[in-house]
């Protein structure tokens, strides 16, 4: 009896320096990667979606503010596509260019 508490407690205290072996290792753990929130550089404004200008490749890129509802809208050359508020772009600030301001 003795003899089985012995060889018991030599598996376990084996196991247990295994599993604490395995979570040591040479290489350094890695880390993720710094959040980076876009920034939207807001360059035209407008009362309302329906106001602003035509999207042109001139415009390709550019950033404009809605106020009513307020929105924001990027240009892809061809028309106006709302930026929607969802968590794939949380963080994500918008400013006014000319006066850089939030």
């Amino acid at each position: 009896m003795r003899k089985q508490a012995f060889v018991v407690a030599v598996v376990f205290a084996g196991l247990s320096f295994g599993v604490v072996a395995a979570g040591c290792s040479e290489r350094a753990p890695d880390k993720p990667a710094p959040f980076q929130a876009d920034v939207y550089a807001v360059t035209v404004q407008a009362a309302v979606p329906s106001s602003l200008p035509p999207c042109t490749s001139a415009l390709t890129g550019t950033t404009a503010f809605a106020a009513t509802p307020p929105s924001l809208w990027t240009c892809d050359g061809k028309k106006w596509m709302e930026i929607a508020c969802a968590t794939a772009n949380a963080g994500a600030v918008a400013y006014a260019s000319a006066t850089n301001t939030l």
